[in-house]
């Protein structure tokens, strides 16, 4: 649908299952894919990232689609990290170092993404009078 139903109008199951869940499962994907193919892991993070824009999208304040994005971003990355040492073994693509630097660097990019999507949201959608 269009716009995307505001994260705050959700139940509060998903209002907590959404934000949470959605980069920690992508974020396993992406670590998998770190640990197995360079070309998979730099298109599936990009289009991830990407997705920052629509989960901006789901708030109506700046604010709220920065904090989306950033601890989005952190869940994200950080699952992808955990879950390529877990697995073992060399990264297919390049990682800064220390590898954690991956999460600031992927927080910035997806708190501006999410920042966007707020904006988009409000230049499509009318402000309640």
């Amino acid at each position: 649908m269009w716009p995307p139903h505001l994260l705050a109008d959700r139940p509060l199951a998903l209002q907590l299952l959404i934000p949470i869940a959605g980069p920690v499962l992508t974020g396993a994907i992406g670590g998998w894919l770190l640990s197995s193919t360079k070309g998979g892991y730099l298109i599936y993070t990009t289009v991830m990232i990407l997705g920052g824009i629509g989960s901006g999208m789901e708030h109506d304040t700046l604010r709220g689609g920065a904090l989306r994005g950033l601890f989005g971003g952190v869940l994200f990355s950080g699952s992808i990290l955990v879950v390529w040492q877990l697995i073992g073994g060399p990264s297919e693509a390049a990682l800064p170092h220390p590898a954690s630097v991956l999460i600031l660097v992927i927080a910035l990019i997806s708190t501006a993404l999410g920042v966007l999507g707020a904006r988009l949201r409000r230049r499509f959608v009318p402000a309640a009078a």
